[in-house]
């Protein structure tokens, strides 16, 4: 039984080695195609703390108006504080403001006019954490609907481009994921059937003799395996360098500090689909070709 599985194993072995040229460019388009899928895979991992990041940045200034009352003010920003979207709210008070612009400007306003002409504000700061994106101009519609609040400044634009972006990144990497499943499949299937087409004579007097189907298509399935298997070896190392060249460009060269991750997980359970998948095609395409029923 042993000798049998190493003969079997030897033989899709050979079947990559007779056809070196066809099995090297098999092998190199399939190890771009993981590649990119995995880079795929990880992207999506760390698309949510890219988005935190990016969230952590957002600041929303809400101004009273002049004639509140600090206790009104208080109120009105527990208020804010329970919009959903929001995650702080932190009051600035009229005595507040004057010290922040003594120390951003170096300058004593209340020399200068003889009063404090600085309103009472409010600085909130939206949720990082939502899964789903952030709907900004219903935030400042309820923001504005607790009253007595004058005037509200937001970079809308900014923000509804960032969520835009990433609803559509989202949205679209199932069919990227889909697209490039369906070039491994194409990949190994066209592998195979060269594989058959060179041994088309030998396949033949296997038949004749009697070989069982599990012993004809047994090679062909071990080759697309194999041939899945050396793409891992490769695609993995390159995986890691890119991830941690990544983050060592953006932690040396960028003010971006939140490190991507590499989650062998996701990873894994995609090798292990791309190996499922690989035995499925191999299998079919061989059947199909030596027309034996699969």
């Amino acid at each position: 039984m042993i000798d049998k599985i190493i003969y079997l194993v030897l033989e899709g072995l050979k079947n990559i080695l007779r056809n070196k040229g066809t099995s090297f460019i098999s092998l190199f388009l399939l190890s771009i195609s993981i590649f990119t899928i995995s880079m795929i895979i990880v992207a999506n991992d760390n698309t949510q703390k890219v988005l935190q990041y990016f969230r952590g940045k957002y600041k929303i200034e809400v101004f009273f108006k002049d004639n509140i009352s600090d206790q009104r003010a208080t109120s009105l920003v527990s208020k804010i504080r329970k919009i959903s979207g929001v995650r702080t709210a932190t009051l600035i008070k009229k005595e507040d403001a004057l010290r922040i612009f003594k120390d951003q400007f170096d300058e004593d306003i209340l020399k200068v006019l003889g009063y404090n002409p600085l309103p009472v504000s409010a600085v909130v700061n939206l949720s990082r954490t939502k899964k789903s994106g952030i709907k900004i101009d219903q935030i400042i519609r309820n923001i504005k609907s607790v009253g007595s609040i004058e005037k509200v400044i937001y970079q809308g634009s900014l923000i509804k481009k960032i969520e835009k972006n990433y609803l559509r990144f989202k949205n679209k990497i199932p069919y990227l994921v889909g697209f490039m499943i369906l070039i491994n499949i194409l990949l190994i299937v066209n592998t195979i059937r060269l594989s058959l087409v060179s041994r088309k004579q030998l396949i033949n007097n296997l038949k004749l003799i009697g070989a069982s189907k599990t012993f004809i298509l047994t090679p062909f399935m071990i080759e697309g395996i194999l041939i899945s298997i050396f793409s891992f070896i490769f695609v993995t190392p390159l995986l890691i360098g890119t991830v941690e060249g990544f983050n060592y460009l953006v932690l040396n060269f960028s003010s971006f500090k939140a490190q991507i991750e590499l989650d062998f997980t996701s990873i894994m359970w995609f090798y292990l689909l791309v190996m499922v998948i690989t035995v499925l095609s191999s299998y079919r395409t061989a059947s199909s070709f030596l027309k034996i029923k699969a």
